[in-house]
């Protein structure tokens, strides 16, 4: 489902691009921060400009161009994740706001669709599979990393061979 693999996809990289700034680009804690900071707050403020977009034009629009920045921020992430940190702060940017495009009206249709009498129920399923896909994201990003040990030579992503390919 959508919700699933939006979160998957954002909280692995909320989690995983910390590691990877840190180990394999030297940057500090605090660098980390502000490579992260153009994905939150494009995140925060496409959130509002979202659900007025629902309310004009309906969620279909914005979930799909959503689901399909997040696909363009992942596939560079993973091609580039050796690359300059301005780089990855740019596609961090475009996964923070391709979120925000699918977070936001997912939960705007749930509320539209749905009876009153079961908004609760439908609105608590939604957000289940939000963090059950944060859990998941986390839990095969570590699988990854576990599993490679920082000393494979080969990327999981043909398109990508700079630093940090293991």
């Amino acid at each position: 489902s959508i919700p699933f693999a939006a979160m998957a996809s954002n909280v692995a990289a909320l989690f995983g691009l910390p590691l990877l700034l840190t180990s394999a680009h030297n940057l500090t804690v605090a660098q980390v921060g502000y490579v992260l900071l153009p994905g939150a707050l494009l995140t925060a403020a496409l959130g509002v400009v979202a659900g007025r977009l629902v309310d004009l034009i309906g969620a279909g629009i914005p979930v799909r161009v959503g689901v399909a920045m997040m696909l363009l921020a992942m596939l560079g992430l993973s091609s580039y994740a050796g690359s300059g940190v301005w780089l990855i702060s740019i596609f961090m940017a475009i996964l923070g706001a391709g979120f925000a495009l699918v977070n936001t009206p997912l939960a705007a249709v749930v509320s539209l669709v749905v009876r009153t009498q079961v908004l609760a129920l439908a609105l608590s399923i939604n957000s289940m599979l939000f963090f059950a896909g944060g859990s998941f994201g986390i839990a095969l990003l570590t699988a990854i990393v576990i599993t490679r040990s920082g000393d494979s030579v080969s990327a999981l992503n043909p398109l990508h061979s700079g630093q940090g390919v293991g």
